[in-house]
């Protein structure tokens, strides 16, 4: 899926009238903007838009650009200035809830939940085992509630907006174990 041009290969062999583009990695490499490059109508977003998603420093500092209710958060990229940093959120609040993630896309597994100081240096350090999608990584404020996602569509001039949809993390229910 992160590689658009065998995509592009399988869409050129069958003629589909419409490929719906979904999954982060696929958007992420630019699959949207290939297929209408070479003529297929597609459903889903370009990589510029679809950034939002597979970036989150540049998610979260659009966010703030913009006035969209988000986390407050700081990013690194390197553990040593993150590692002070989570020091002096547990210094101030020993009970703090935050979520160490990798900037980039891990299949999910990105984001790590800390309650203390000793799970947020665990997660820091875990960072590293992402490859480059986790040379950056942001240290931010956990936020408790539901989580979901929310869809619109539009033709540049109208739009519709799907029903949300629950977006689960944990592997237990009751939001226990580990994030899936």
């Amino acid at each position: 899926l992160n590689d658009a041009q065998s995509i592009l290969k399988i869409a050129l062999k069958h003629k589909p009238d419409l490929v719906d583009v979904a999954p982060d990695a696929a958007l992420a490499c630019g699959t949207v903007d290939l297929l209408k490059a070479n003529g297929f109508r597609v459903f889903g977003p370009t990589k510029q838009a679809a950034r939002i998603e597979w970036d989150k420093k540049w998610s979260r500092e659009f966010m703030q650009c913009h006035g969209v209710p988000a986390p407050a958060f700081k990013y690194f990229d390197d553990e040593r200035n993150a590692r002070k940093h989570a020091e002096g959120i547990y210094a101030e609040n020993p009970n703090a809830l935050v979520f160490v993630k990798a900037a980039g896309l891990c299949a999910g597994k990105g984001a790590l939940k800390a309650r203390s100081l000793n799970e947020a240096l665990s997660a820091i350090a875990q960072m590293k085992t992402f490859g480059d999608a986790g040379s950056v990584f942001l240290i931010e404020e956990g936020l408790v509630g539901e989580e979901f996602s929310y869809y619109a569509i539009s033709d540049g001039k109208t739009f519709k907006v799907f029903k949300s949809a629950q977006d689960n993390k944990t592997v237990f229910d009751g939001d226990k174990g580990a994030q899936t």
